[in-house]
């Protein structure tokens, strides 16, 4: 099960309404999902001219934000979602831990009162595709000798924050695609006890050997049990 498969079951079943994806780049997943209303934010667009006429002929709702996430929420977020909230947001933007969650607060600013967010890369395998970096190529001059270069980052620790300092919120991640976590409101099915502090200061080896524990792992069937609860 992929993002894509993920999301579109998520939005079919609830009947969402409006859709936000951050880190979108190419078409890869964006224009695949299904939604009456898609909002998309990139700083840097790779959409094949083609493939984006066609889309806006076709979903005249969709809206392009050709920024950074920070200036998105910043100077457009409170017009956009001033009458209608926002029902599911897709963060697969920098792939740090201090950007990946300063993008779910900005989100849960506009979430409605049944809405979810969701993270790709949460569940990276390697040292390497686990290193805090700033784009790809970062990550190849910090891993030189490596022959493949997926990479996912520390968004990891997001997850784990949510699940220490967030009692009012449900967490849990998918096994699949890189890891999918998925947040929204209801009551957690246990709590981590990590301070900022210590979620600062953790290493990929700590996830290596807490990883279900951290990221509340479930496997990918378990999205069936979870929509039904909406």
């Amino acid at each position: 099960m992929n993002r894509k498969e993920i999301i579109n079951r998520i939005n079919s079943v609830w009947g969402v309404e409006t859709y936000l994806e951050i880190g979108v780049q190419t078409e890869k997943n964006f224009l695949k999902v299904s939604a009456p209303k898609k909002l998309a934010v990139d700083p840097a667009f790779k959409i094949k001219l083609k493939r984006k006429i066609w889309y806006f002929l076709s979903y005249i709702k969709s809206r392009f934000f050709e920024m950074t996430s920070d200036d998105f929420f910043k100077n457009q977020a409170s017009n956009i979602f001033k009458e209608k909230p926002l029902d599911v947001a897709f963060i697969d933007g920098l792939h740090t831990y201090d950007q990946s969650f300063r993008d779910f607060e900005n989100c849960f600013k506009y979430l409605s009162q049944n809405g979810v967010v969701m993270f790709h890369d949460c569940n990276p395998d390697s040292v390497e595709a686990a290193a805090p970096a700033f784009s790809p190529q970062d990550m190849k001059e910090k891993f030189p000798k490596k022959e493949t270069y997926e990479w996912n980052g520390d968004v990891w620790k997001s997850i784990v924050r949510l699940r220490s300092l967030h009692p009012e919120l449900e967490v849990f991640t998918l096994d699949c695609d890189y890891g999918i976590g998925v947040v929204r409101r209801g009551k957690p099915h246990d709590m981590l006890s990590y301070s900022l502090e210590e979620i600062d200061k953790l290493t990929y080896a700590d996830l290596k050997a807490n990883r279900k524990r951290f990221l509340n792992l479930k496997e990918a069937s378990y999205l069936n049990e979870f929509v039904e609860t909406f």
